[in-house]
């Protein structure tokens, strides 16, 4: 008697577990690593005259338009190489159409460039 209570309680507690993580799901942080995947995957790095220095850092915040492209609202980091880094985030393709459905949502996110 006392086993089959023990099973039963701990396949109570096991469910409830489950069920918390399930409901712990944040759709934005989903969101965000969704971008920086497709970032990652397809953006192609600017060419630099720095020489010394293969690694640059920038944060940007996207804002996703209505048909679902990337717009970078904000920006910070090398200046020398901020028009370009905007250029290839806004023109970036093979994603089309992709994240309509996240309409004026925006994403922050640190992107590292290997500068070529």
């Amino acid at each position: 008697m006392k086993t089959k209570l023990l099973t039963l309680v701990t396949l109570f507690m096991l469910l409830a577990t489950i069920q918390v993580k399930a409901e712990n799901r944040d759709p934005q942080k989903e969101l965000s690593t969704t971008v920086a995947q497709v970032i990652k995957n397809n953006l192609s790095y600017p060419q630099t005259p720095f020489g010394e220095r293969p690694e640059c850092c920038v944060w940007v915040e996207i804002t996703i338009s209505d048909d679902g492209k990337f717009i970078v609202t904000q920006y910070n980091g090398n200046k020398t190489i901020k028009q370009e880094v905007i250029r290839e985030i806004e023109n970036l393709t093979g994603y089309s159409g992709t994240f309509k459905n996240y309409a004026q949502q925006k994403v922050a996110l640190k992107i590292k460039f290997h500068l070529k």
